[in-house]
């Protein structure tokens, strides 16, 4: 999207906009952080409705790809990369500032259970990444609803890839 498809979208002349905004890549970042707030917004109202652990997961699951789907459009925008020469950084962007309160939420959770809290982070970024594809694969192929993604999640993030072996009789 040009500059000034963004300023006539906006109203405004492209002087305006650069007055105000800057440059392309800034538009980018206020997009991102616009979209990561909407995102933590959702999550942490649904979050406080959790009974458990495991429903504060599903919940959280369905709250992110709810904004997905109602901002799909930004989303993919925002994970698209932009120019070669920022993808990178602004990538990682995304990716430290999403990561951020669950490093904090997976740290505490590990200190109250008595566990290790080293492992937060990069738990945190393997969250972060397996949402992201999964957001990305949600949007290609929707064939299943939030609802059977959240739960889905839910069982991988809580049971893991254990392979159930039947009890001896």
């Amino acid at each position: 999207m040009s500059l000034e498809a963004i300023a006539a979208e906006a109203g405004v002349t492209k002087p305006i906009l650069y007055q105000h905004v800057g440059n392309k890549d800034a538009i980018v970042d206020a997009l991102a952080e616009r979209h990561l707030a909407r995102t933590r917004l959702a999550i942490d109202a649904a979050v406080a409705t959790a009974t458990s652990p495991r429903q504060g997961w599903h919940l959280m699951v369905e709250a992110f790809l709810g904004v997905v789907d109602e901002h799909r459009d930004l989303f993919l925008f925002l994970t698209s990369g932009g120019t070669a020469d920022s993808w990178l950084q602004r990538s990682l962007h995304l990716a430290d500032r999403s990561a951020e309160p669950l490093i904090e939420a997976l740290a505490a959770q590990r200190r109250a259970d008595g566990a290790d809290p080293a492992v937060a982070t990069s738990w945190a970024y393997g969250i972060v990444g397996m949402m992201h594809y999964i957001a990305l694969w949600w949007i290609r192929d929707p064939g299943v609803t939030i609802q059977q993604v959240a739960d889905q999640i839910t069982e991988l993030m809580f049971s893991g890839l254990a392979r159930r072996r039947p009890t001896p009789s």
